[in-house]
C-alpha cells in the first residue's frame, strides 16, 4: 500500500496497520463517555488576542462532579487530560453499563467532547458540547449507528425524534460515501461545517514550542477570526491555493525553521504546496497536507464492520485525510468514517493492547468506543489482520 507519507526527517518510517472485521449481527458498537464533561466548552482553538494567536486550551474543569470555570486557562496535552478518565476507568464503565455483554474491542473516541460537531448517543443521553445544539436545525451528522442485531453508517437529522430501534450512535467526519472516498471539494464542504476544528489534521504547520509538550502553529492564524473560522481562506488552502498569516509574534528565525522542520521551502512566489515566503511579519504558504496517525471504521457492501487503525506521528507520518479515503475505500469500504486522530489512536482485541498511543503514554480521553457481544463468538465473527508496517513515502506534488 503506498496511502501512507512522512516528513523527511522521518524517511524510512514505517507505521502500523491493524484492520479488525466484525460480525454486526453478533457484536455491537457502545460509546463510553465521562459525563461530567457532557456539555462541557470543550477545546478552545484559535482565539487571537491583541494581535496574537493563542495555543489550544480549556477554561473549565471539574469540581464537585461537575464542570466549573477553572481560574485560569488549561493548555498542553497532559494538563487538559488531567481529569479524564483513563481506559481502564472507560472499560469498568462500559462493562457495569452493561453487564450481560462482554467487551471484545475497544478503540479511542478522543474528539468526542472536544471538537464541535462530534456527537453521541449512549443510555438514551445525547453527548455533545454546549455549543452544538442550536446547530440541530443546520447540520446533518455522519454516524455509526447500533441498532437490535445490525449496525450502519447513516445520516441523521438531530432536528426531528430519533428512529425507533436505534441503540446509540456516534458521529465521524465522512471519508467514503456509498462507494466514493472523500476528495477535495468533499473535504471543503466538511471543513467549512467546521467538522475539521482541530485544523491541523488537514494541513502541515510549523510547530513554535513554547513549553514542555506545548506548541503553536505558524500559519494557524490564517484561518481564524477570533475563534470564527474564515471559511473562504480555508477552502482556498485545502484546494492548494496560497494564503496568508500574520506570524510577527514569533522571532523570524523561528518561523523559517520551523517551517523547515516540515520540508517547506522558501519561494519568491508560492504557488506549489510546500512553498512559502517571509515578507516583514507575513507568511504566505501554500500548505501541505497534514499527516496523522487515524482511527476509523467502515461497513463493507456485505455488511461487515471493519474498524482500522494506523500507527504514525501527529503531522510527520501517517495518512492525509484523502489518504484516509482511499486507504478505507481499498479495504472494502462502501460508507466510512473518520473518528480519532493523533495521540488518541488506539486498539485493544480480546484482553490485548493491539496498537497503543503512537505518542507515548497518552491513556486519557473523555470516550472510547466499545465493541461487545452477548453471545458466544465463532473465530470469523472477530478477526484480527495486522498488516506488515508500511513505508511512508515523502509526497509528491
Amino acid at each position: 500500500m503506498t496511502f501512507f507519507q512522512c516528513v523527511e526527517d522521518c524517511a524510512g518510517e514505517r507505521v502500523a496497520l491493524h484492520v479488525l472485521e466484525l460480525n454486526p449481527r453478533k457484536i455491537r458498537p457502545a460509546v463510553s463517555f465521562q459525563p461530567e464533561w457532557n456539555h462541557s466548552r470543550g477545546i478552545l482553538r484559535g482565539l487571537i488576542e491583541n494581535g496574537e494567536l493563542q495555543e489550544d486550551h480549556i477554561d473549565e474543569e471539574i469540581a464537585g462532579g461537575r464542570i466549573v470555570p477553572s481560574p485560569q486557562r488549561i493548555a498542553g496535552a497532559g494538563a487538559m487530560r488531567r481529569q479524564t478518565w483513563s481506559i481502564e476507568q472507560h472499560r469498568a464503565a462500559c462493562q457495569a453499563a452493561h453487564p450481560d455483554s462482554q467487551i471484545i474491542a475497544m478503540v479511542g473516541n478522543g474528539n468526542l467532547g472536544a471538537n464541535p460537531r462530534f456527537i453521541a448517543s449512549a443510555h438514551g443521553r445525547l453527548i455533545h458540547l454546549h455549543s452544538e445544539q442550536h446547530r440541530f436545525h443546520t447540520h446533518r451528522y455522519s454516524c455509526l449507528a447500533a441498532w437490535d442485531r445490525r449496525v450502519s453508517i447513516e445520516d441523521f437529522d438531530l432536528s426531528q425524534p430519533l428512529p425507533p430501534g436505534l441503540d446509540g450512535f456516534t458521529f465521524g467526519q465522512r471519508l467514503v460515501r456509498n462507494g466514493e472516498p472523500a476528495g477535495t471539494e468533499q473535504i471543503v464542504a466538511m471543513a467549512c461545517a467546521q467538522e475539521f476544528y482541530d485544523l491541523r489534521h488537514l494541513f502541515l504547520f510549523g510547530r513554535i514550542p513554547r513549553g514542555n509538550q506545548r506548541w503553536i502553529d505558524a500559519g494557524l492564524a490564517a484561518f481564524w477570526n477570533n475563534g470564527t473560522l474564515d471559511t473562504d481562506t480555508l477552502s482556498r488552502a485545502i484546494r492548494g491555493e496560497p494564503v496568508e498569516a500574520p506570524v510577527g509574534q514569533f522571532p523570524r528565525d523561528a518561523t523559517v525553521a520551523a517551517l523547515r522542520a516540515k520540508d517547506y521551502l522558501e519561494s519568491p512566489d508560492p504557488r506549489r504546496p510546500g512553498q512559502f515566503s517571509l515578507r516583514g511579519d507575513v507568511l504566505r504558504i501554500v500548505l501541505r497536507e497534514g499527516i496523522y496517525p487515524h482511527n476509523m471504521i467502515g461497513m463493507r457492501s456485505g455488511g461487515a464492520l471493519i474498524s482500522v487503525v494506523t500507527g504514525g506521528l501527529s503531522n510527520r507520518a501517517g495518512l492525509t485525510i484523502r489518504g484516509a479515503a482511499l486507504l478505507m475505500h481499498s479495504l472494502g469500504a462502501r460508507d466510512a468514517l473518520l473518528l480519532d486522530n493523533g495521540a488518541d489512536v488506539m486498539m485493544h482485541f480480546d484482553g490485548r493492547q493491539i496498537l497503543g498511543s503512537p505518542e507515548g503514554e497518552r491513556t486519557r480521553l473523555r470516550s472510547a468506543l466499545f465493541f461487545l457481544h452477548s453471545e458466544p463468538l465463532d473465530a470469523a465473527d472477530a478477526r484480527l489482520i495486522s498488516y506488515p508496517r508500511q513505508p511512508c513515502r515523502l509526497p509528491v506534488y
